[in-house]
């Protein structure tokens, strides 16, 4: 009898989350406990969180990414510093927190992600009539589209307003299967559902990156 391969390292098509940055300031942490007050906080347990300004507490690192283990209520929430981890215990109380909340758009079923490099030629009489280009140097971005099925009307309508703003918008690409974050600022160049009448609600989404992008291994 052949023997399937479960141990396969392909990636495949709808590995891929979008999600989007909403910043929270009112939150409160209490000494000896995990929870996290968050007012109307609107996530899911697997969202990511990170931490921007902290009073006090030595628990989180700021800038660092977390990942919500436990939704307690609609305004409170645990974290751990790994998807599944030990919610962690904060060591003191604080009411000066603020926190940039990255909830689920949906998956993308179909998607294309492209870096791209612009090179700086500095050939010049002593490049021996080779090509030459200036090292780390060049402008560098980062462009993305592709659509799925969308879990949250709410982080749909939050998109839709940036897009009306002409605002960029903070987006987090995480990949499902190896845990690894792109994230940063982008302008959403396109937007737009569709769907059936006896079909599941569709979206697509493109964008263009706005300033640096950050790749991080989220084990």
């Amino acid at each position: 009898m052949a023997v399937c391969n479960t141990n396969q390292k392909e990636i495949g098509g709808k590995d891929l989350i979008l999600k989007k940055c909403k910043e929270f300031t009112a939150v409160t942490t209490t000494a000896t406990s995990a929870s996290i007050g968050v007012t109307a906080h609107g996530c899911k347990v697997g969202d990511i969180v990170k931490f921007t300004a902290i009073d006090g507490n030595t628990t989180i690192n700021l800038n660092d990414f977390y990942s919500v283990v436990e939704v307690v209520d609609a305004n409170t929430i645990k974290v751990a510093a790994a998807p599944g981890g030990v919610a962690l215990v904060m060591d003191d109380t604080s009411s000066i927190v603020a926190l940039l909340l990255f909830r689920t758009l949906g998956g993308l079923r179909t998607k294309e992600l492209s870096f791209s490099s612009e090179a700086v030629d500095v050939t010049n009489v002593d490049s021996e009539e080779w090509k030459s280009m200036l090292d780390n140097a060049g402008m560098r971005s980062v462009s993305f589209s592709g659509g799925g099925v969308y879990t949250s009307e709410a982080v749909f309508r939050e998109f839709r307003t940036d897009f009306l703003n002409n605002a960029l918008t903070c987006v987090m690409l995480l990949d499902a299967k190896t845990k690894e974050i792109i994230e940063g600022c982008f302008k959403i160049t396109e937007l737009s559902i569709s769907g059936s009448f006896d079909g599941e609600g569709e979206y697509s989404v493109s964008g263009e990156s706005a300033g640096p992008i950050v790749i991080f291994a989220f084990a």
